[in-house]
């Protein structure tokens, strides 16, 4: 699970085109609300593998997150986000122990295939009714924090909860952003426990999330004054293409190691 010596091998050219995605993701992320991991992680997962990337995307999203609670604090909500980490955190346990029991070939057709469906899943969740209360909060957390271990683009599954409390705007990129904070910081430390993240890995990541920073702070000056209907839908293409893309991948590799 060691991705040292893929990392130690990434040339100048790779870390610098690394650091425009990481930058745009950020930029996809504060404005529409999602995509920074999924973005970023299409673009790291050929250097890594598969069986590095959730661990490595945790610091990632770790810095990625935290600057957008700063720069959307004032539509912060404590008490749904801590209402949300009081079972994810407990649930990314129990999906970090599936995560290690998992081989990477699959790992990469499941994550693939998460990807690939996060778009049409986003739409579908959002027309069904949508939570009120604590209690289903809590079991939304749940789900929230065992996959968000093994996948990318569990937070999906947050949005209906956090819509029928009322959040939108600011107040959603906040306190998703407050959420996803809380449980990387958590899946950071049973990773780290697991020895399926060390210090390179971890380096990379803090180096890769604080790429995404400006994207995030372009994205808070921005957010007030465009549309950003026609970005969104260019993004959900490149990430319904990127997640097709990766199973196939995985899928190649899965069938020639069979």
């Amino acid at each position: 699970m060691d991705g040292t010596p893929v990392l130690a091998a990434l040339d100048w050219s790779t870390l610098f085109f690394g650091a425009l995605v990481c930058f745009f993701a950020g930029v996809v992320g504060g404005l529409s609300g999602f995509g920074t991991g999924i973005l970023v992680a299409i673009f790291i997962t050929p250097m890594v593998g598969p069986k590095v990337l959730i661990p490595l995307m945790a610091v990632v999203m770790i810095v990625n997150n935290s600057s957008r609670v700063w720069f959307f604090r004032r539509g912060l909500n404590l008490k749904i986000a801590s209402t949300v980490l009081l079972t994810a955190i407990p649930g990314a346990y129990v999906g970090v122990k599936i995560y290690e029991h998992l081989n990477a070939p699959i790992l990469q057709v499941l994550i693939g295939l998460v990807i690939a469906t996060s778009i049409p899943l986003k739409y579908w969740l959002r027309s069904r009714p949508t939570p009120t209360d604590l209690l289903t909060l809590n079991l939304f957390g749940i789900g929230y924090g065992v996959l968000s271990s093994v996948v990318l683009g569990a937070g999906m599954i947050l949005m209906p909860a956090l819509l029928g409390f009322g959040l939108t705007g600011p107040a959603l990129v906040a306190t998703d952003a407050f959420i996803a904070v809380g449980i990387n910081v958590a899946k950071a430390i049973f990773f780290q426990r697991l020895d399926a993240l060390n210090m390179p890995v971890a380096l990379f990541g803090i180096c890769a999330g604080l790429a995404t920073v400006p994207g995030v702070a372009l994205a808070s000056k921005l957010s007030e004054k465009l549309g950003v209907t026609i970005h969104t839908r260019i993004v959900e293409i490149l990430v319904i293409i990127g997640g097709i893309h990766m199973g196939y991948k995985g899928w190649i590799n899965w069938m020639s190691a069979a």
